[in-house]
């Protein structure tokens, strides 16, 4: 059974339907993601590294639960952290 508050908090997370960010992404597995919001510049800054479950946001260290995979010039970030 769906709990019902928890479905309706996940989708109160802001959804901007024609924003699209800059994304650079650097040989050493770190992301720079880059987004002008209503004239504020927005910047987030990851790092990522191969086999590792760890990720750190902004200087911030966050557990994913499950490693990226890095494929073919490609990184496929776990769906349930993004």
């Amino acid at each position: 059974m769906i709990n019902a508050e928890a479905f309706e908090a996940a989708f109160k997370i802001p959804y901007l339907p024609y924003t699209y960010a800059n994304v650079e992404w650097h040989n050493n597995g770190s992301i720079r993601i880059f987004w002008n919001d209503k004239g504020d510049d927005i910047f987030l800054n990851i790092d990522l590294k191969e086999g590792s479950t760890n990720a750190v946001i902004n200087g911030k260290e966050y557990d994913m639960g499950i490693a990226p995979d890095f494929k073919n010039d490609t990184v496929f970030i776990p769906g349930i952290f993004s």
